[in-house]
């Protein structure tokens, strides 16, 4: 067996990789059965018995194409205003290798004839004509019709890879690719023309090549080689390509062989199932825009290094479909999700994403997207739990109804989660815990939308903290989690919080929703008076440190961040059971004002003495002012029988105020103890 490196076919673009295929293809079924090709370093590398003269020798001597033709097609050489030179060569010539051919242009002349046609089809007619070819081309046209298109119950399905049938716009596929076999070959004797072997080794190899053909077209797969401005040197040039590279390209092509499915659901339409095949997501690259998803798609094209048999090869794009959890994978969000859920167990290493982007008129562009590596991450079984969130959202968020802040919060989610699936890990699974946190916010913002939606909220598992960039010297994650535990969500917005579920409420403006679009301290200041009247407990499973809370105090964490992780944090259906603390922030110390007044806001009793919470303190501290806070919580806690080393303490108005948001954070018994050593007599409290 030889390893021969097939330089000029690459992953890109697309045209280089389908020449991979088409190679492995050809060979495979009648040159060399035990053929195998894999992927190195972005080279394809072909194992065969044949040398690379043989190898030559097979394309150019007894390589017999493949009969595509596509009599639907207006310009595919059927009709008389058609292009007719490859056509005319092939139909006439006697050469054995183009027998196949002949045969095939016979019969689609003779159903063009029988059905009456003197122009291409349309309606009822073309899908006639379909069904037709269908059942009278012969076994070796019929990889083309596979590719081409698929029939269903009412009507033709295309896939995106071959335009509408064999045509992008203007461009028809298979009258190009028959002038393209008369520039290589002399028709009459089925012999190589004299620059065949040259383009040939240009083709395979990746060597210099003269005298590339001039203004022939090559379509959608090549956007490099198809001309236009600022595509050379000059304002702009003409098309060049190598007849070869057509050819090839399009024999790979065959063996993404469409097919039809339907979900085993009463009541649905049968669809195009294609492999490897998404829906577009204009997210995941930089220059991403809602704007792409009105393309054809998008194409993820695997990669694999393990040299595959053709029969091998086929069963993987046979069964070319990517599984979201429990979901099949709709766009190219899911495929990526897919990827990062389960890798792929056949043995693919990467997969490249392209989609097909509008060019000028009704053409397009196979426009590489990015690199995929075919990988589990960890924790993105996760992902799960937002997938039919997901689903039954997108259509309504993305539709022209939607408000501008719904349609931004859920391209986030979805950008967040094709963010997560490329690198993986905690810091970008962070990343989607905010973003779903944002389109929550947008929701609770927004009744009448979610009602004609039926937005349900989302609900998370306890798994997802494991989960999470926990930032281990960042206090704004350890705050909002201490916060977020304590079941804070239904101070933020309209929502009935169940174990394992979770409703928007029915009333209008709940009195406890307090939440607001100002700022972070006024709005945990109003969550904390809220909660005292409503008797709430201000413990929660996570307890925050009392450095952390100093850095808040100091203003030394980013508030914005902060919030939004509170909002994420807070979907989390949080069990009962025991209490965690929080990361520890060493050489921090909170100010005695906060040390006076939380200890006058517990959630259990200070020394087995309950002190009674006087809300005066609170207002006084949210107003600013810390003399009259201070004052009263000395004599609250007098009051109780215990003695403060301080009774007037004097602090800025907008710190007082940090100080006053801060007394909503749960603290662990341990740090109210050591608030208790700081501010307390340690012969307290007095004997009654």
């Amino acid at each position: 067996m030889n390893d021969l490196i097939l330089s000029g076919c690459r992953p890109e673009p697309l045209a280089n990789y389908l020449k991979a295929l088409g190679v492995l293809r050809l060979l495979g079924e009648q040159a060399d059965p035990n053929v195998r090709g894999g992927w190195k370093q972005d080279e394809f590398i072909l194992r065969s018995s044949l040398d690379r003269e043989k190898l030559e020798q097979f394309f150019l001597q007894d390589y017999p194409p493949t009969p595509i033709v596509a009599p639907w097609n207006g310009g595919s050489g059927f009709y008389p205003k058609d292009k007719k030179e490859g056509i005319d060569a092939l139909c006439t010539s006697p050469a054995q290798r183009f027998s196949d051919y002949r045969q095939t242009i016979s019969i689609a002349q003779n159903l063009i004839e029988s059905l009456g046609l003197s122009e291409k089809s349309s309606g009822e007619q073309k899908q006639l004509l379909l069904r037709q070819c269908r059942n009278h081309f012969p076994d070796k046209a019929v990889a083309w019709l596979d590719a081409a298109y698929i029939l269903t119950e009412h009507e033709a399905k295309y896939p995106p890879l071959l335009g509408t049938g064999g045509n992008d716009g203007r461009l028809e596929f298979t009258n190009n690719f028959m002038q393209r076999l008369i520039d290589i070959f002399d028709i009459g004797m089925g012999t190589p023309t004299a620059f065949s072997r040259s383009w040939l080794s240009g083709a395979l190899f990746n060597e210099p090549v003269q005298k590339l053909l001039a203004d022939k077209p090559i379509g959608q797969f090549y956007p490099g080689a198809a001309g236009g401005a600022n595509s050379s040197v000059g304002f702009s040039s003409k098309s060049l390509i190598n007849p070869w590279d057509f050819i090839l390209m399009i024999e790979g092509a065959l063996l993404f062989a469409a097919a039809a499915t339907k979900r085993l659901r009463a009541g649905t339409t049968v669809e195009l199932g294609y492999p490897f095949s998404t829906r577009a997501a204009g997210v995941g690259y930089g220059t991403a825009s809602t704007a792409d998803e009105t393309s054809r798609g998008e194409l993820w094209i695997p990669l694999w290094e393990s040299p595959s048999l053709l029969s091998e090869v086929i069963t993987l794009f046979s069964e070319g479909r990517a599984q979201a959890g429990r979901r099949p994978a709709k766009n190219s969000v899911d495929f990526a999700q897919a990827l990062a859920m389960l890798g792929t167990d056949r043995g693919i290493n990467e997969f490249l994403r392209y989609g097909f982007q509008e060019r000028n008129g009704l053409a397009y562009f196979a426009t590489p997207l990015g690199r995929w590596r075919a990988k589990a991450r960890p924790k993105a079984n996760l992902l799960d739990q937002v997938g039919s969130w997901i689903d039954s959202f997108r259509h309504k968020a993305m539709g022209n109804t939607a408000p501008e802040r719904i349609k931004r919060t859920f391209r986030a989610v979805e950008e967040a989660i094709m963010n997560f699936c490329k690198p993986g890990g905690p810091a970008q699974m962070t990343e989607i815990v905010i973003a779903l946190g944002q389109a929550e916010r947008a929701l609770a913002g927004s009744p009448r939308f979610r009602e004609e939606a039926f937005a349900k909220p989302i609900l998370l598992s306890e798994e997802w903290i494991e989960a999470l960039d926990n930032g281990r010297e960042k206090a704004e994650f350890h705050l909002a989690l201490a916060l977020a535990s304590m079941g804070i969500r239904k101070n933020l917005e309209p929502v009935e919080v169940r174990p394992g579920k979770v409703s928007w409420l029915d009333q209008k403006n709940p009195p406890h929703v307090v939440w607001r679009d100002g700022s972070l301290v006024n709005n945990l200041t109003a969550a904390l008076l809220r909660r005292c009247l409503d008797a709430e407990s201000l413990d929660g499973k996570y307890r925050a440190g009392l450095g952390e809370i100093a850095a808040f105090i100091s203003v030394d964490v980013d508030d914005s961040r902060l919030e939004k992780l509170l909002w994420g944090l807070s979907l989390i259906d949080w069990p009962k059971g025991t209490t965690a603390a929080s990361h520890r922030i060493e050489g921090r110390v909170t100010p005695l004002l906060y040390d006076l007044l939380k200890l006058t806001c517990l959630h259990e009793p200070l020394k087995d003495t309950p002190i009674p919470l006087n809300t005066a303190i609170l207002t006084r501290a949210a107003s600013g002012d810390a003399a009259a806070a201070s004052k009263l919580a000395a004599q609250r806690l007098t009051g109780s029988g215990f003695h403060p080393l301080v009774n007037l303490i004097t602090e800025p108005s907008k710190k007082t105020q940090r100080i006053a948001a801060a007394l909503i954070f749960p603290i662990s018994r341990s740090d109210i103890y050591r608030l208790v050593k700081r501010i307390l007599k340690v012969s307290e409290p007095a004997q009654r």
